[in-house]
């Protein structure tokens, strides 16, 4: 006959037998639904920071793995297989076509993930190659997207200091024009990574000082960065030191430029404002180009852009308003020195092959319109 003291030792045994069993289930559920909770309940639920639920994958894993194993051993119960209903194998047939799909899914994600390129995220490791080749002293990197930090910097160790910003989100008008008047103090050429703009400069703040303060040379997109290029001038254009009266198509009138460097050398960023204003609204959005000819009307460095960057479109122009539109066309290291033909013209976004005609005064020029020679020079030996 069991004594109290059994008794309870067995009910004590049987109470930690299903608090364990309990936990088997409970944890991973919980692990599961907390950050799911918490990203739901932060109203943080967007593609951005849907990558923060894989934290939860593990625990799913154990939960799908233990729904299997217990499906298996119900399977093989007596009350399953009790006389007159389906054999074992016919219950565990249904248990086997899950787990299949299952892995077949998994699988193909995985190939996806490794070996599809829509899936793939950008290449940082040749970000960063491509701007440890073109960085000069007295460069910088400026991360929009300061959890681009550990990523870049896993690949860029050493040269070019690296900036994240903003630094709170978020972002802090005051606080980050400050951090970005202290850069543009202690460097004389950026070269910023743009991600994640909708979550960390939804207002492109970072980008519109730049674009007020820099003369930016051009981008490209490497996956889902763009990488940009500024030069950061002495001292900022804001009125025209060559007053121009120059009409493009019917509207667009030219009142002037400011070449800020000339002459330059290889591998150096031209800086160049133009000063726009508009006699009526536009309703067509137009991108500039600005061309630099050889003797033999080769193209040998350009860049097109909307007018401010991209962040002031013709269609925004104010009428009679004075547009500042700031560019910086990077020269090839391998130019050769010489006397170069400055050219700019506008062209339909939408068809690039149909250009503004331009006037000066009564007379039409053509689709294109000359500014200035740029002379450049080369500080190698032999030349």
């Amino acid at each position: 006959m069991l004594t109290l003291t059994q008794v309870e030792a067995a009910e004590r045994a049987m109470a930690l037998a299903r608090w364990h069993y309990t936990l088997r289930w409970a944890v991973p559920l919980l692990l599961i639904l907390v950050p799911v909770g918490l990203i739901l309940g932060l109203g943080l639920y967007r593609e951005a920071y849907q990558k923060f639920l894989l934290v939860a994958s593990p625990f799913v894993g154990l939960l799908a793995g233990r729904g299997f194993v217990n499906g298996w051993r119900l399977a093989s119960s007596a009350w399953m297989l009790r006389e007159g209903g389906p054999t074992m194998a016919a219950w565990r047939a249904p248990l086997l076509l899950l787990a299949a799909f299952l892995l077949f899914d998994t699988g193909r994600s995985l190939h996806n993930l490794y070996f599809d390129p829509a899936y793939a995220r950008a290449d940082y490791r040749a970000i960063a190659r491509q701007i440890e080749a073109q960085a000069r002293p007295g460069d910088a990197i400026l991360l929009n997207a300061p959890n681009q930090w550990e990523v870049f910097t896993y690949y860029h160790r050493q040269g070019a200091p690296v900036y994240p910003l903003p630094r709170n989100r978020p972002l802090i008008p005051e606080r980050t024009e400050a951090e970005l008047e202290a850069i543009l103090q202690r460097h004389r050429r950026l070269f910023v990574l743009y991600w994640g703009d909708a979550e960390a400069d939804p207002e492109r703040f970072i980008e519109s000082w730049l674009e007020a303060h820099t003369y930016k040379a051009g981008e490209r997109w490497v996956g889902d960065v763009r990488v940009a290029v500024y030069a950061v001038p002495l001292a900022i254009a804001d009125t025209p030191a060559t007053p121009l009266k120059a009409r493009f198509g019917e509207a667009i009138h030219l009142e002037g430029y400011t070449l800020l460097n000339n002459p330059l050398s290889p591998g150096e960023i031209l800086q160049l404002a133009l000063f726009w204003r508009t006699s009526a609204p536009l309703d067509e959005r137009y991108k500039v180009f600005v061309h630099l000819y050889d003797a033999n009307g080769q193209i040998v460095a350009q860049t097109d852009s909307e007018p401010g960057g991209g962040l002031m479109p013709t269609t925004t122009w104010e009428v009679e308003h004075l547009i500042v539109d700031r560019y910086g066309v990077l020269l090839p290291q391998e130019l050769p020195s010489g006397e170069y033909r400055l050219v700019i013209g506008l062209y339909r976004l939408t068809a690039p092959e149909q250009r503004l005609p331009v006037w000066r005064g009564e007379e039409k020029v053509g689709d294109a319109l000359e500014l200035d020679r740029v002379t450049v020079r080369r500080l190698d030996a032999g030349e």
